[in-house]
């Protein structure tokens, strides 16, 4: 039975250091009791929320390679493409690396999928490995025709 990738990154140690920074903060502005600490204290909890929440997105990156399935999750809703209804793939550069979006085609619908390869260990290798593999007809941009090459150049993909 297949197993989803992993994560590509250490989600644990940036909100350890996130929680102790907002206690200090909180404490120092606690033992201060300047005027408008309180709001001070507020905002400090608030942007901490923020971005746990954000990691915590960050986690649900999900991708399943099953025969001639593959499954994703990019926030919320897990998404099945079949190899046959995937028609093109299109780049989406992200600070983290490449993302990709599928474009495939249901019940004479096109619908986009995004697959959140920079996440991800091994993401954009599996996903060109799929696509090659299970999908061949897809039409590549240009920024994916040059990452499969370089993954093929490096060994990545076949």
């Amino acid at each position: 039975m297949a197993a989803p990738l992993e994560l590509s990154y250490n989600w644990r140690a940036p909100l350890v250091f996130a929680t102790v920074a907002l206690v200090a903060c909180l404490g120092i502005l606690a033992r201060g009791q300047a005027a408008g600490w309180v709001s001070a204290g507020v905002v400090l909890v608030l942007g901490w929320a923020l971005y746990c929440c954000v990691v915590w997105l960050r986690t649900r990156s999900y991708l399943l390679v099953e025969g001639r399935v593959l499954t994703t999750r990019r926030w919320r809703d897990f998404q099945r493409v079949e190899a046959s209804q995937l028609c093109a793939v299109r780049e989406l550069p992200t600070p983290a690396g490449p993302s990709y979006r599928l474009e495939v085609e249901r019940d004479g619908e096109r619908d986009r999928v995004t697959v959140p390869t920079a996440l991800l260990l091994r993401g954009p290798s599996t996903l060109f490995t799929w696509i090659l593999a299970q999908a061949p007809h897809a039409t590549l941009d240009k920024r994916s025709r040059r990452t499969l090459e370089l993954l093929q150049t490096r060994g990545l993909v076949e």
